[in-house]
Parts: C-alpha cells; structure tokens; sequence
C-alpha cells in the first residue's frame, strides 16, 4: 500500500510538471494533431515540445517553483532520477513515463495533471508521447534551456518587492 501511495504521488509530482497550465492561449505557430502526421516521431523539440513545457509546465516547475522537487528547465534537470522511482521522461517509452502518465489520466482522477481546469488537448498529449516513443530528444546546454513565462516572473531572482526589508 505504501508503494502504491509513491508511486502516486511521483505520478502527480510529474504530471504537474508538463501540465499545470498558465492561461496563456496555444500559440499559433504550433504544429497540433494533423500536422503531426500519423503519430509516429514527427515530433520536434524547439517547434512542438519546448512551447508546450515553457506554457504548460514551467509555472509550477522551474527553479523558483518546484512543485513536488521537480524543475524542468533543463534536460540535465528533466531527465534526473528522482525519488521515489526514476526520472519523470523515460526516452523510448512513454507508458513507463510518469510525465506522460499522469497528462493521460482522465481529470476526475486526484492525481490528474494539470490538477486546475486546464487540461492538454488529446493532440498535445499524443505529441507527449509521440515525442518520448522517439526517444525524447532534448539538446542539453543553452539550446535545450527552458524559460517559464515571462509576464508571471516580472523580477529577477530575489528582488522581488516583498523580500526587500
């Protein structure tokens, strides 16, 4: 029982990683259900997968916030074990995936991700998982660094009003 409870929890921690969403719209210039094809890899990185963890994700899960210890900024950060269990992207296999696990839940469930209103459309979770099957890829170094949204961090790092004395 214990087990089941972290394995749900790490569940959730994921899935709030890729879907706690902003309220800001879907962009334009992203490719969404029949641009992707038959569902098989056409998936790419800084086109489909970046906006969507930058606009879904990085409000919850960044290096200021870390809901549940999880920052997905960086591949280094994204692909990292964590405890309980592995890490949260699985390169090759989606099912094994807690990110992609949790987005795919059906929302009555507790541990659903986003856990608001804002859930991924059915595309933007088959590009997920299309995007793991292929292996995930994800350049590291600044090419690969996400940024949350900029209009929820107007000030940089610890100069925020209310930490002033």
């Amino acid at each position: 029982m214990k087990a089941s409870h972290s394995l749900l929890i790490s569940l959730a921690t994921a899935a709030g990683a890729l879907f706690v969403s902003s309220c800001v719209p879907q962009s334009g210039g992203m490719r969404t259900g029949s641009a992707l094809g038959s569902g098989h890899g056409d998936v790419d990185f800084q086109e489909d997968i970046r906006p969507l963890l930058e606009r879904k994700c990085l409000e919850c899960h960044n290096s200021r916030i870390n809901h549940g210890g999880l920052i997905l900024e960086t591949r280094a950060l994204a692909f990292r074990p964590r405890r309980p269990g592995g890490p949260v992207i699985v390169p090759g296999n989606p099912e094994a995936s807690p990110l992609y696990t949790v987005i795919h839940l059906p929302e009555e469930l507790s541990n659903a991700m986003p856990p608001t209103r804002h859930r991924l459309s059915r595309e933007d979770v088959q590009m997920v998982h299309d995007w793991i099957k292929a292996d995930a890829d994800w350049p590291s170094g600044e090419e690969g660094k996400l940024y949350p949204p900029a209009e929820k961090y107007p000030y940089p790092p610890d100069s925020h009003p209310a930490l002033r004395g």
